[in-house]
C-alpha cells in the first residue's frame, strides 16, 4: 500500500507536465508471475492521472516475454479496459500513440 501510494503521487507530479505522455508497459519488469489483476491498480490509476489522451499502451517485448506471451499481454489490456468507451479505447490502443510518435 505503501509502495502505491509513493508511487501515484509521483505519478501526479509527472502528470502536472503538460507534454508527459504515460506509456503503459513492462508490467512483468517488477513481477514475472503479474496478473491483470495485480497490474489493474497500475495501469487505471495511470489512465486516471494522466487521461486518455495521454496515455497509450505498449509492449516491452521481448523482454516482456520473462513474464507472460504476447497475446496475454494485449488481452489483459482488453480486458481491464472493456468498459471503456470506444473512442477511449482507440486512443489508449492506438491514437494517442499515432499522434505521439507522429505515425
Amino acid at each position: 500500500k505503501e509502495y502505491i501510494e509513493s508511487w501515484e503521487k509521483n505519478m501526479k507530479k509527472i502528470a502536472s507536465c503538460d507534454n508527459f505522455v504515460a506509456k503503459i508497459s513492462g508490467l512483468g519488469m517488477f513481477d514475472v508471475k503479474w496478473t491483470t489483476e495485480s497490474t489493474r491498480i497500475f495501469v487505471e490509476k495511470t489512465i486516471e492521472i494522466f487521461g486518455v489522451q495521454r496515455s497509450m499502451f505498449a509492449s516491452n517485448f521481448p523482454v516482456d516475454k520473462l513474464s507472460c506471451s504476447y497475446v496475454n499481454l494485449w488481452n489483459s489490456f482488453k480486458k481491464l479496459t472493456k468498459n471503456y468507451s470506444k473512442n477511449d479505447r482507440a486512443l489508449l490502443f492506438h491514437d494517442t500513440a499515432s499522434k505521439i510518435y507522429k505515425l
